[in-house]
């Protein structure tokens, strides 16, 4: 089996990923990888080197972030193992963190704070958003044949994910509107 430290693999790794639209996010991801674990050679990994990346990533970021580093680092890994410079992935064997409940909606407070002194457009869009829980991509996407005011529902027929690239597989979406989100539009 061929040697090579997680930083040489890495370089070589980003080099081939500069065609992705996600490469500059990769490139920061493995950059922190490498920055705990870059001397270490490939096959040398063991479980505790990912859970010690994983426990200085938790002293930084929240454990949805920690959790997405960890794909990334994960997904390079599995590369050299195709690659034959690993044999075993060691991120499959950690317990990933658990992540918080992300179910919370902004309180009327925080919406109310958000809104404050700004124009009635902004402050409908704010309202509709926290209503509807649609993204910002697919709120500016909204076409006046999207809404069913008989039934009071939005039809969302095509989602865009956070980074604003169609999805692999669009399902069409019904989401009912609440009163403060017809409100909102101006019924």
């Amino acid at each position: 089996m061929q040697t090579a430290t997680v930083k040489e693999y890495a370089d070589k790794y980003l080099m081939n990923c500069r065609k992705f639209s996600d490469y500059s996010s990769r490139k920061s991801i493995i950059g922190h990888f490498v920055r705990v674990l870059g001397d270490k050679n490939l096959n040398d990994l063991e479980k505790k080197d990912c859970d010690k990346f994983i426990e200085q990533q938790l002293l930084c970021y929240k454990s949805t972030t920690v959790n997405s580093h960890c794909r990334y680092a994960s997904r390079m890994l599995k590369l050299a193992k195709y690659d034959k410079l690993l044999e075993e992935n060691p991120f499959d064997l950690v317990s990933k963190p658990k992540t918080e409940n992300r179910g919370r909606s902004i309180s009327i407070e925080e919406q109310n704070k958000i809104i404050r002194g700004k124009p009635n457009w902004f402050r409908s869009a704010v309202i509709f958003s926290v209503e509807t829980g649609v993204r910002q991509g697919e709120l500016i996407g909204l076409e006046r044949r999207d809404l069913d005011l008989n039934t009071r529902f939005l039809r969302m027929d095509v989602s865009k994910t956070k980074g604003g690239k169609l999805s692999s597989a669009p399902k069409p979406r019904r989401i009912p509107l609440t009163e403060d989100a017809m409100l909102s539009l101006g019924y």
